[in-house]
């Protein structure tokens, strides 16, 4: 959302994968992780990549204190 209201597109995601898109969450660093089949990092500039797929159904993500990813652990 723009400081006047209107709303633009900040990522698109069909290059990952086709909605329906299911979560959102976003870490301390400004980074989205969005999930649906699979999962999307969307950093700041709008620049989308796949981090994560093959999930039957993804659900609850977060995002811990110490900004770790399942990756990283």
């Amino acid at each position: 959302m723009e400081p006047n209201g209107s709303l633009v597109t900040h990522a698109d995601l069909k290059s990952i994968a086709a909605p329906p898109w299911n979560e959102i969450v976003v870490d301390g660093r400004g980074r989205a992780y969005v999930n649906g089949g699979g999962m999307a990092l969307v950093t700041s500039d709008g620049s989308v990549r796949q981090v994560a797929d093959g999930f039957a159904f993804l659900n609850g993500m977060s995002v811990t204190p110490e900004q770790r990813k399942a990756a990283d652990v």
